[in-house]
């Protein structure tokens, strides 16, 4: 537990209980986080809907009747392939504003997020949200799936097992859990 924090356990597509919980626990921001992986959306799109797009607008929702900020997580796959002066060699940033290219129902589903923040700041509520590279810490395994690739590498390494690394050109952001 961390000083400060209260961590409900609910259902994120459940609109009243995430109004319930922010009017009860009187809190300053909803951090919304839930989602449901790649692959996850991939074998059940209609649950990526509901989860992905619905838990967050249901954040929304809870947020504009509480008049309470939303902070939310996206990804960078909402700019679909790498390519141009942002891939190799250069790897120039890649602006907020860049076109987006999503490739998977996953980075669908994460951009419907941001068009609903936008449509939700027109309505007065305080939200962003956080277009994460790919993160790594404790917690980070099977159900990551290929998204564990620096866990992955460890625990080889700590079996002994042999680890190939392969496209050594390309180039990634990772973020640690704890920054």
């Amino acid at each position: 537990a961390l000083e400060g924090v209260t961590f409900v356990d609910g259902d994120v597509t459940a609109d009243d209980a995430l109004r319930e919980a922010a009017t009860r626990f009187d809190v300053d921001v909803i951090v919304h986080m839930a989602a449901l992986l790649p692959s996850a959306c991939r074998d059940d799109p209609q649950r990526a809907q509901a989860v992905n797009i619905g838990g967050t607008v249901a954040a929304f929702e809870a947020g504009l009747a509480t008049e309470t900020r939303v902070l939310y997580t996206s990804t960078k796959a909402v700019f679909g392939e790498i390519s141009g002066r942002h891939a190799h060699p250069t790897y120039d940033p890649i602006g907020a504003d860049a076109p987006k290219n999503p490739k998977n129902n996953y980075s669908v589903t994460k951009l419907a997020c941001e068009g609903f923040a936008q449509f939700y700041r027109e309505r007065g509520l305080e939200c962003a949200g956080l277009r994460f590279s790919s993160t790594y810490g404790p917690g980070k395994g099977d159900a990551h799936g290929s998204l564990a690739y620096l866990p992955e590498l460890i625990r080889r390494a700590a079996a002994g097992e042999r680890i190939r690394i392969t496209g050594a050109d390309q180039r990634n952001d990772f973020i640690y859990y704890g920054d």
